[in-house]
């Protein structure tokens, strides 16, 4: 028995692409927090703007999300998300760093409501455990990983090479989401049409 739809594994790969992307940062926030001479506090509050621009925009999406597209909402979130992830290149002080946790806190709202009501949607009731365990368990993993990814690009790289490598992540993450508004959408169908047959050629 097939326990995940299509629509619900589309939902999965993309949620752990983003827990890639972003928990490539994890912990080292406050180390690229450093270079703008940030206290403690200012981490904090930084931080703290971050987290209620989440809390604001799950709570007022709840409701606006039961009369438009679940769908195109979601992966609104997670275009957004990927324009502010490149945008950490960008930051020059705190104030502006400050500005993009905003950004990004809206973002993480929008996919946050979204992607959980459209999950539990397809939900098959004899395997809930499974269901949501799959979807907690894996996020934790891909989350460990990518935090392992990203101290080893920081160590031997920059955070700048760190910002493009999370930005491309959560492109192709916003590709494969967007597959629920444009279901004949797929990566291959992007690339160019001399790749695409050199693929087809290959295989």
């Amino acid at each position: 028995m097939k326990i995940l739809q299509q629509k619900e594994m589309t939902l999965l790969l993309a949620s752990n692409l983003w827990y890639l992307s972003e928990g490539m940062l994890g912990p080292l926030f406050g180390v690229f927090c450093a270079k703008f001479h940030s206290s403690p506090l200012d981490i904090s509050w930084v931080w703290a703007l971050y987290l209620i621009s989440i809390g604001v925009v799950v709570i007022v999406l709840g409701y606006v999300s039961d009369f438009i597209s679940k769908e195109k909402l979601l992966v609104l979130g997670y275009f957004l998300q990927s324009i502010f992830t490149f945008c950490y290149l960008l930051v020059k002080t705190k104030h502006q760093l400050a500005l993009l946790q905003i950004g990004l806190g809206i973002s993480g709202g929008l996919a946050t409501t979204t992607w959980y009501a459209l999950y539990a949607r397809g939900e098959d009731k004899s395997h809930e455990g499974l269901t949501w365990g799959l979807a907690n368990g894996l996020g934790s993993i891909y989350t460990g990983v990518a935090l392992l990814c990203g101290g080893l690009i920081v160590a031997n790289t920059s955070f700048e090479t760190l910002f493009t490598v999370m930005g491309c992540v959560q492109c192709v993450a916003t590709l494969y989401v967007s597959k629920l508004v444009f279901p004949g959408l797929s990566i291959e169908s992007l690339l160019p049409h001399t790749f695409s047959r050199q693929r087809e050629k290959g295989s």
